[in-house]
């Protein structure tokens, strides 16, 4: 895109017969100029002179006005120009906005050694050349668009197959479990001692289906621009994290600790917290160095909780840490680990934005991997916000 403007900045300066000429493109975030590009004879200090829409600027006045702008000499002109194109050599400028009468794209100008004014036809010429050079940006512009749209789609496409692919998998676990004990179940005498381990194990499994479906919903909601309902209550975080910790341990064995103060009692959302202490404990496990322990540090301060939760192992990589906290982001990779939705970690943030908290990472090869959550004591504002 630059080398094409830059060839079509060439042709234009040919077309005019001038020493030197610019094109300044708009950024509405910066509400600045910014050259894009720049030929001919004191290329640098044009390139240097091309930033502000100020009124008083040659540019703001080219970008505030249909018509033409002109300035017979740089030198003695009471516009806003920089010293270095001053005494660049260049004396008259010539410019047009771009376009004329549509949403401002930006400008572009041409600059001669000699002092003198532009005649009428030099002027309809420039003009002319800027509507067709303003067809050509819209063409990019539009382009680009299609292009990142494209990227877009594909993105979504390719994570739709990978969800579905992993939903199937994940759902059908469970479900063939429970499927496989209600068929032992229905064999059982009513007095057989196979028949309490045979509804637990449906029930844990349905538990499971009933998490993920739950899961589901929320990120449709956080998607959409809603916030997790919360129910507030009175909370012990330390017996939470021991509660999720003898959950986990059935499942993973003696692997987890909890330790820090033992005072930690707020209002919060039970559940919430819960699925998200689950969620982080379990990440430690997935992506920890196999048989490591995983670590739930709590911490009580004046008038908020943190809760760390550590891994030793690989760390995470950098680039990846932006977006870890992102619904379906695949934040990093371990051999041992299937592939898997990216949910936790995205309602983990939920969860403590819910609640007006935050959570964060830090990850280091020597260290390990720690997830730091910190709530306000009482959330309770957080409902009325």
């Amino acid at each position: 895109m630059t080398d094409r403007l830059q060839e079509a900045m060439q042709i234009i300066r040919e077309a005019m017969g001038a020493d030197a000429a610019a094109l300044l493109l708009y950024e509405p975030e910066t509400r600045n100029l910014v050259t894009r590009a720049v030929v001919g004879d004191a290329g640098s200090e044009l390139q240097e002179f091309a930033a502000s829409v100020d009124l008083d600027s040659f540019t703001g006045q080219v970008a505030a006005h249909a018509e033409a702008t002109v300035v017979d000499d740089v030198v003695t002109t009471e516009l806003e120009v920089s010293d270095a194109l001053r005494f660049s050599g260049i004396h008259s400028l010539l410019g047009v906005r771009l376009p004329r009468h549509r949403r401002f794209l930006g400008i572009m100008y041409i600059g001669v050694h000699e002092r003198r004014s532009f005649t009428n036809r030099e002027i309809r010429r420039l003009e002319a050349l800027g509507e067709g050079l303003t067809i050509h940006l819209d063409n990019a512009k539009l382009h680009a668009e299609l292009r990142k749209r494209l990227v877009e789609v594909e993105t979504e496409r390719k994570l739709r197959e990978r969800f579905t692919a992993v939903l199937a998998h994940d759902l059908r676990g469970p479900l063939t479990t429970a499927k496989m004990s209600a068929q032992l179940l229905k064999r059982v005498d009513n007095g057989g001692e196979q028949r309490p381990e045979l509804i637990d194990r449906i029930e844990r499994n349905l538990d499971v289906i009933e998490r993920m479906i739950h899961d589901l919903l929320d990120i449709s909601r956080l998607r959409a621009g809603q916030p997790l309902p919360l129910h507030i209550d009175w909370c012990d975080l330390r017996t939470l994290a021991e509660e999720v910790v003898a959950d986990l341990q059935l499942v993973h064995g003696p692997r987890f600790a909890v330790e820090g103060a033992h005072d930690v009692c707020g209002m919060w959302s039970r559940d919430e917290l819960k699925r998200a202490l689950w969620n982080l404990a379990e990440n430690g496990i997935k992506y920890g160095a196999p048989g490591a322990p995983v670590t739930i540090r709590l911490v009580r301060r004046l008038h908020e909780a943190e809760v760390q939760v550590h891994n030793s192992g690989p760390a995470i990589p950098t680039a990846n840490r932006e977006h870890i906290f992102d619904p379906f982001a695949q934040g990093r990779a371990a051999p041992q680990v299937a592939e898997s939705w990216g949910l936790g970690l995205a309602l983990v943030r939920a969860c403590a934005e819910a609640h007006r908290g935050a959570v964060s990472v830090e990850s280091d090869e020597h260290v390990g991997t720690t997830f730091t959550m910190v709530l306000p004591l009482d959330a309770r504002p957080s409902l009325a916000a």
